[in-house]
């Protein structure tokens, strides 16, 4: 069966293959680069890899923390898809070996997930394999790759385009039976519970995205199906990730830690850690660097070429005429969404003057909105092929074979300027050589004003005969809770 399976799909299968290839290049280097949260993530897979160790599934609280204090990272930060790297942790691979597998593996996952759901989209496999290519190789998803390291955002993105498909679905099939609706909540409630359950911070975006689609939709969102089929998402959604969403609102209603006694207290100024315009089309800027205010310092912040390239010629379009409703409306919310990632937006205004503005600020930085954008630009390039072979433009072949050379071309850039940052490597082997206090970023998950540097490694109170290690991990949930 298999073998029938790879001979009738073999051409695409070598096509995912080389698309997975062409973003994973930086990780055949020596090493890899001392991203923003490297440490924070691989220690996540540590505790995990400990844990499993310890026989203590599924993980809450990690022991492995503080020396042995423990941490409940796992309550706050959905972890299941950190369990396949923790497995080889177990088994006997080095840190930044598993790490580096694990970005592998997400790549070439992500190109699937995203060819599957743009052919069920554009129903053609060659735009859908571009579009999986330009999604995979977009130079912001490369940065939080491999500049950020930011391991929960780039997870997160494998499901935009499922939700991007449940969302295309909802609003283009009015007139179908129930059971195509009920399909629509299911596909729906998938990406939002892998949202939830890997990055709940992508989640809280998407829910505000959601929210202005359904606004400016609002003629089709208000009528009895598609209203139907959000409550049944909703409902399958807290059924899928109840195994993280349960602990998490427990910890958030009962428990006090720092990052919820935050959330009434602090106003936060985000707006001049906002994109500059001018970056989006900044496609030769260098990616490493960090938010900052100069420019100088300042990392990557651009979808890429080929999706500022497709934005420029849907509002060419736009401006002619000669678009159609679908191009009108996905370049509005990829402008949108651009806007809203700039230091343009006026965030701090909200944040100040509105409740419902300061919980958006929470998202600590508004770039991250960049993410949001790249899927609708995608889905406009879409539209854009589309709309070029349905008038038999005679161009189609040219830009397809263009679209490939700019992700080619900008994929080497990228890994060469990876390459010139290569003095900040790093080659964990072993747990040993990770300080498991200073990846605590603030210990948003510790008591407020818990101070670690009292924290040590002895162990007080009454031990457990023949089982010294079991007394130390429960003394270190003590001290966290």
């Amino acid at each position: 069966m298999f073998s029938d399976i790879y001979k009738k799909n073999k051409n695409l299968l070598l096509a995912f293959g080389l698309i997975t290839l062409l973003s994973s290049l930086p990780l055949f280097m020596r090493g890899i680069l001392n991203g923003h949260d490297l440490t924070f993530h691989l220690l996540r897979i540590e505790g995990i890899a400990e844990e499993m160790r310890n026989h203590n599934l599924p993980v809450r609280i990690s022991s492995l923390w503080m020396d042995g204090y423990g941490y409940p990272v796992s309550v706050f930060y959905g972890d299941i898809l950190l369990y396949l790297p923790a497995f080889f942790r177990v088994i006997g691979f080095p840190v930044i070996t598993v790490y580096k597998m694990y970005l592998f593996f997400l790549n070439f996952i992500a190109v699937i997930i995203a060819f599957v759901c743009f052919y069920k989209i554009f129903s053609d496999k060659k735009t859908a394999l571009l579009l999986a290519m330009v999604y995979t190789t977009a130079g912001y998803r490369l940065v939080n790759l491999y500049i950020r390291s930011a391991v929960g955002e780039f997870c997160a993105m494998l499901f935009l385009p499922v939700l991007a498909l449940a969302l295309y679905k909802i609003y283009t099939e009015q007139y179908v039976e129930w059971k195509v609706y009920k399909r629509n909540a299911r596909i729906l409630a998938a990406g939002m519970a892998g949202l939830i359950c890997t990055h709940i911070l992508s989640a809280e975006m998407v829910c505000f995205v959601m929210a202005l689609v359904s606004v400016v939709l609002w003629k089709k969102t208000f009528c009895k199906k598609v209203l139907r089929v959000y409550v049944l998402a909703v409902l399958e959604t807290l059924v899928l990730s109840a195994y993280f969403i349960i602990p998490f609102l427990d910890y958030y209603m009962n428990e006090t830690v720092t990052i919820t006694s935050q959330v009434d207290e602090v106003i936060q100024k985000i707006q001049q850690e906002g994109a500059y315009l001018g970056q989006y089309f900044s496609f030769f800027q260098s990616m490493a660097g960090a938010s900052l205010h100069h420019l100088s310092g300042r990392m990557g912040l651009t979808p890429g070429m080929v999706l500022m390239l497709t934005l420029v010629a849907a509002v060419v379009l736009c401006i002619q005429k000669k678009d159609t409703p679908l191009i009108r409306c996905f370049t509005f919310f990829s402008v949108l969404m651009l806007f809203i990632a700039s230091d343009l937006f006026p965030w701090d205004h909200l944040a100040t003057h509105y409740r419902w503005g300061a919980l958006l600020s929470q998202v600590q930085f508004p770039w991250r909105y960049i993410g949001m954008a790249m899927i609708f630009l995608t889905m406009l390039l879409g539209f854009l092929l589309s709309y070029c072979k349905k008038r038999q433009t005679g161009f189609l072949n040219n830009i397809q074979l263009g679209i490939i050379g700019m992700c080619l071309f900008m994929s080497f850039f990228y890994t060469s300027d990876y390459v010139d940052h290569a003095y900040h490597m790093v080659e964990y082997y072993d747990t040993a050589e990770l300080d498991t206090f200073s990846a605590l970023y603030g210990g948003q998950y510790l008591k407020p004003g818990t101070d670690t540097q009292l924290f040590h490694n002895e162990v007080k109170g009454k031990k457990h005969e023949g089982n010294d290690r079991y007394c130390k991990k429960r003394m270190s949930y003590g001290t966290v809770l």
